[in-house]
């Protein structure tokens, strides 16, 4: 058996051992597909030819994952028709995740690869790694060039310092916190300064009632009409939001369910403000109906202030 076909079958029992709740199986079955991967970039390959191998070991987690593996035929099929692309020199494979494949160049830079649009592709110079190049391909295929960062040495105090420049900027930050404390992997040291930046600019979006343009943000003149109306709904009702520090950032998955509001769990005051805006037929702007993830962001943006 190939190292290759050795991976995709662990692969699916990586998923399997995951489901029927066997994390130790689950993390053997990950360091054999590391290691298969690893095996693929013995040299630099043309990224023509290394996303095709890349697909062979991951095969075993693409119908099941959500993610983007399930869009790699469609990038494979884009990256071909790409000059500025296709004869890319990849060494390795830097992670995957729910919109981007990440990748190691010749040059030293990650080369990102996904089908949603880029968060931004103009970086904020405070607290993003630079963009260097990106671009659109075929197929709503979408890439952006980054420098490499050094990952080793990041401590939870340079991910703190990362969302508190992200929500004193007018962002909130995403996916930098879990239960046991800060994401060290969203973050990497940059510059002879070790200055740490974020790495997965998915890790921050604008506050709720403002969008980034340009290079800037700008009024978003519909979340700024639905916040006074969440407001005026938590006014009306007595619902004082707790204030969260923009220079001193805690972890909201540690605050016992009440990160919001002392007067209501978090997911009470989520379903009370969302039926709210759905009866008083509020316009949604995140999906086609109001979600959990708008109102949680509008509710996160207010506890934030001005």
């Amino acid at each position: 058996m190939s190292k290759i076909t050795e991976a995709k079958a662990v692969a699916e029992l990586g998923l399997m051992a995951i489901k029927q709740g066997a994390p130790e199986a689950a993390l053997a079955s990950k360091a054999l597909v590391d290691e298969a991967l690893q095996h693929i970039f013995k040299k630099p390959l043309a990224l023509t030819d290394a996303l095709p191998r890349i697909n062979e070991v991951l095969a075993g987690r693409g119908q099941q994952a959500g993610e983007v593996i399930d869009h790699l035929p469609t990038i494979m099929e884009s990256v071909a028709k790409s000059d500025r692309l296709s004869s890319v020199k990849i060494t390795r494979m830097l992670g995957t995740g729910a919109h981007e494949f990440v990748l190691a160049t010749e040059s030293n830079s990650a080369l990102k690869l996904g089908v949603d649009s880029l968060p931004r592709p103009i970086a904020h110079k405070l607290f993003d790694a630079p963009v260097l190049d990106h671009g659109k391909l075929e197929n709503g295929v979408r890439y952006y060039i980054q420098p490499i960062g050094e990952t080793t040495g990041v401590t939870d105090k340079h991910v703190v310092s990362v969302v508190s420049k992200i929500r004193a900027n007018g962002f909130i930050e995403e996916d930098m916190w879990g239960f046991s404390g800060p994401r060290k992997d969203q973050v990497a040291l940059f510059s002879k300064g070790k200055n740490p930046l974020l790495i997965d600019q998915g890790g921050a979006v604008p506050r709720y009632g403002m969008s980034y343009r340009n290079g800037e943000l700008v009024s978003h003149d519909v979340q700024q009409s639905n916040l006074a109306e969440i407001r005026e709904f938590l006014n009306d009702r007595h619902i004082p939001l707790i204030k969260h520090s923009v220079t001193r950032p805690q972890n909201p998955l540690q605050m016992d369910g009440n990160s919001f509001s002392t007067r209501m769990e978090d997911w009470q005051l989520s379903d009370a403000v969302k039926d709210y805006m759905k009866m008083t037929d509020r316009t949604p702007t995140m999906w086609g109906s109001w979600t959990d993830n708008e109102v949680i962001l509008a509710l996160r943006s207010l506890t934030l202030g001005k």
